[in-house]
């Protein structure tokens, strides 16, 4: 059985189920910024933090099976001012004083300073019966072309260690593993000594129809 999966930018109206899927997979994570607050408290915070601090959808790509989202994956740019503002205060309010707090800290604390010509690649997520399709390396790919056609050509990833499956995925991409100077407070709040850097040079992709990202693309089930 063949399957059809779109793969192309978000738009607008795609953000909230964009949201809803980071959420349910990366909610239950030790460092989640807002912890594990009620599902529809965090979606009304993230989305209005998307649009407070310059998010486009256009920098995530997402990937439809018919009208499902399967799966995603996001990147930052040095355009974006991804850390909460004094003004955006107003949009914590929902987390309550302590919620509000641990979204500075996590903030400040993995706060990544893109370069002017860096895409901060972050959130790969995918539903739990799509993975090992190959769905997470197109979303990649299509997400790097995306980041190059934008002036960026230089991509950055931060995996933790223990997700082997990620390390693979990015060293089959291309991307190395570097030395990284770390923080001691990002250490000792978020164990940073988990985390392994890895980054690669964007390059377009050769045979590829300009469109490419609009279009279907054959789910072949064994990459």
């Amino acid at each position: 059985m063949i399957d059809l999966i779109e793969i192309r930018p978000a738009a607008w109206k795609d953000l909230e189920a964009v949201e809803r899927l980071k959420i349910r997979i990366f909610s239950s994570l030790p460092n989640s910024a807002m912890g594990r607050l009620p599902l529809e408290t965090q979606l009304k915070v993230r989305l209005a933090l998307n649009k407070a601090t310059g998010n486009i959808p256009e920098q995530t790509m997402a990937a439809f099976d018919g009208a499902r989202l399967v799966g995603v994956t996001s990147f930052e740019t040095a355009e974006n001012l991804r850390f909460p503002r004094l003004k955006d205060v107003a949009i914590l309010s929902p987390l309550g004083l302590w919620g509000a707090l641990r979204v500075w800290l996590v903030a400040s604390l993995s706060y990544y300073p893109d370069q002017p010509r860096e895409a901060y690649f972050h959130g790969i997520a995918t539903e739990s019966d799509y993975r090992h399709r190959g769905i997470a390396k197109r979303l990649m790919t299509a997400a790097e072309q995306q980041a190059l056609h934008m002036g960026k050509d230089f991509a950055v990833v931060m995996v933790s260690r223990e997700n082997t499956a990620s390390i693979n995925l990015m060293k089959k991409l291309g991307y190395h593993e570097v030395i990284y100077q770390r923080n001691i407070l990002r250490t000792f709040f978020l164990g940073e000594p988990k985390f392994i850097r890895l980054e690669k040079q964007i390059t377009p992709v050769l045979h590829t129809d300009p469109d490419f990202l609009s279009e279907m693309v054959k789910d072949e089930r064994n990459d």
